[in-house]
């Protein structure tokens, strides 16, 4: 879905998608905060994409590792997030580096 018009927020059918494997959202027109069911959308999430956006606010304190323990790429550059990096990032154990 990646460079299609769907924002401004996350369309809320994305929330009962329980195997997505692959997300792909970059340059998607969503300039929104994430929502807070966006995180436990699939434990079987490989890959997301949220980059090129204009995504607002700052990134859930809430255990990013226990509900996507699967996610090994992520991508929010280019978008206007705001705070620290949650904790919860780092117990995302199977991410690797980009190089």
């Amino acid at each position: 879905m990646s460079s299609c018009h769907i924002g401004p927020a996350f369309p809320a059918w994305l929330s009962s998608q329980k195997y997505l494997m692959y997300l792909d959202l970059s340059n998607a027109s969503i300039s929104s905060s994430i929502p807070n069911w966006f995180w436990n959308i699939s434990s079987n999430l490989e890959y997301l994409i949220l980059s090129h956006n204009q995504l607002q606010g700052q990134l859930p304190n809430s255990n990013i590792g226990e509900s996507l323990p699967n996610l090994y790429f992520l991508s929010f550059s280019d978008n206007g997030i705001t705070g620290t990096i949650p904790d919860s990032i780092g117990h995302l154990t199977s991410l690797k580096p980009k190089w």
